[in-house]
């Protein structure tokens, strides 16, 4: 039974690892990537619960992947030819009542673009701050899924990239490597994304 129990430790470790290659691919445009990675961590997950099932009851309470749903939905938008220099993305703007995040696809080799209207960017700072109020620091997995109330369905994930990585930019919020992310000290984070939201260029 030992041995069982620290294969389920590597299944889940594994598992974990593969969450941060996801988010790593995610933020890139590797959709591809993102679903087969989500793939293969929902499997090691359901390992890892079949396993405790056969042993007993367990207290984990292990996040599944993030749905890449959203990320199949919408393909970004590729401009090859264009490059600038790496420091140059990505770069946000704002389209009428939409944020815009312009990126650079090192896999594609080309320039990609990524959507979310105001509502979504205010629905995902409303979730950081109440997931801060709850602990210092927290990983996406805890926020996710998010679902908007008006159609009372799940915002895609890549959206949810799109604005913690305006958010990370705006140093609104920190990220601390793979150990998830805290929000800046005494702010309120609804009311400076409004404030940074009326700075933001516009095309």
């Amino acid at each position: 039974m030992e041995r069982l129990s620290q294969a389920v430790d590597i299944l889940r470790r594994a598992e974990s690892q593969i969450r941060g290659l996801l988010l790593d691919s995610a933020g890139d445009g590797a959709y591809l990537e993102v679903a087969v990675l989500a793939a293969w961590a929902q499997q090691l997950h359901q390992l890892a619960s079949q396993s405790n099932a056969r042993n007993g009851p367990s207290n984990d309470q292990t996040e599944l992947t993030p749905s890449v749903e959203g990320a199949r939905q919408q393909e970004p938008t590729h401009r090859k030819g264009v490059k600038g220099k790496k420091g140059d993305y990505p770069r946000f703007y704002r389209e009428r009542e939409e944020l815009v995040k312009v990126g650079w696809s090192k896999k594609q080799k080309a320039e990609y673009r990524h959507k979310a209207s105001k509502s979504v960017v205010l629905l995902v700072a409303r979730g950081l701050q109440r997931r801060a109020a709850d602990a210092e620091r927290f990983a996406l997995e805890e926020l996710l899924p998010i679902l908007d109330p008006q159609t009372n369905s799940e915002i895609p994930s890549y959206q949810v990239y799109l604005v913690l990585a305006w958010l990370r930019k705006e140093n609104l919020i920190m990220q601390h490597g793979r150990q998830g992310y805290s929000l800046s000290p005494n702010i309120n984070l609804t009311d400076a994304v409004e404030e940074r939201w009326k700075l933001l260029p516009k095309s």
